[in-house]
């Protein structure tokens, strides 16, 4: 049986974009779980989903969240596009704050 974390590492490797957006990943990890408790997801109300939610029969999204992140902190090659730049707007910002000359 696969963790938590192996289903989150193959996700990240098989979609780049759910290396992106963590709404994405928690959505397509919840649509999988969904399928593997016998659910149909395009048939499940939103009702349903939510007792699901409510009733930790879905894994938590803190949990695939966190998960996430540690694992691309480990796999520098799965932090996705939007990673550099982010990192790069925010170090420019503090640059600037500090005083330092930002090109």
């Amino acid at each position: 049986m696969k963790t938590v974390r192996d289903k989150i590492f193959k996700m990240l490797m098989d979609n780049p974009s759910n290396s992106d957006f963590s709404n994405k990943l928690i959505a397509n990890f919840w649509y999988k779980e969904i399928i593997n408790y016998g659910a149909n997801p395009k048939e499940l109300s939103a009702f349903d989903l939510l007792n699901m939610i409510a009733n930790y029969k879905l894994t938590s999204s803190e949990t695939i969240r966190r998960t996430s992140a540690d694992i691309q902190k480990e796999h520098k090659e799965l932090r996705g596009k939007t990673y550099k730049k982010r990192q790069t707007t925010l170090q420019n910002k503090v640059r600037k704050e500090l005083g330092y000359e930002v090109n």
